[in-house]
């Protein structure tokens, strides 16, 4: 067991090396999120606002369709009760 133990340190003496360097990036990413949280709390609730007026422009939106319905039944109805003629 200690042979192979012995014969496995060319391999881990480098991967600690890596390894070292890696917790480093590890610490400078947490600080990074920790930095962008006060930032991400204030666009979430402006990402919940904007949900909201999506959800009343999808409301105005249905609710022209439906005029826009009515207005071309009106329509059809004026053009063949009362048909103007020389029109074209």
């Amino acid at each position: 067991m200690i042979l192979i133990n012995e014969s496995l340190n060319p391999i881990n003496e480098p991967l600690n090396s890596i390894n070292e360097p890696l917790n480093s990036i590890n610490e400078a990413l947490i600080l990074i999120n920790e930095s962008l949280n006060p930032i991400n709390e204030p666009l979430n609730s402006i990402n919940e606002s904007l949900n909201s007026i999506n959800e009343a422009l999808i409301l105005i939106n249905e609710s022209l369709n439906s005029i826009n319905e009515a207005l071309n039944s009106i329509n059809e109805f004026l053009d063949t009760s009362f048909p103007v003629y020389g029109w074209e």
